[in-house]
């Protein structure tokens, strides 16, 4: 599968913990799945950034997802309820980690890494629609 690097784009990031800062954010909406439902890409999380895949699915909708990271990154798979956020997923300081989540509901899911080493921090990630 052909690797695309996905270019950053400086913003205010609401973090998963709740506080507002600076932060260099690159979001991917809606995700450019391959003609067989994948989607695989290498990205770089600079330091103190985030990196969201977003993607509107159904409720029941299926994703098969997995990443590997150089360094331990907090992730989660995320939606928004008005101004809350659900977080179905969370994982803090991982650097590599895969499961099968299924939508509960209709909504736009994003997966999301956020990066605190001090360092940027390469990321591959695999999703696969079921």
């Amino acid at each position: 599968m052909k690797l695309r690097m996905l270019k950053s784009i400086v913003t205010m990031a609401l973090c998963a913990a709740g506080s507002v800062h600076a932060a260099e954010t690159a979001v991917m909406s809606p995700i450019p799945w391959d003609a067989q439902g994948q989607f695989l890409e290498e990205l770089q999380v600079p330091d103190q950034g985030v990196v969201e895949a977003c993607e509107k699915l159904t409720a029941g909708a299926r994703v098969q997802w997995r990443y590997e990271a150089d360094a331990p990154l907090d992730f989660n798979v995320h939606y928004h309820q008005g101004k809350k956020v659900a977080m179905p997923v969370r994982k803090d300081r991982t650097a590599r980690a895969q499961a099968l989540f299924k939508a509960a509901t209709a909504q736009e899911y994003c997966w999301m890494w956020s990066n605190k080493s001090g360092a940027p921090v390469r990321l591959t990630l695999q999703l696969r629609r079921r």
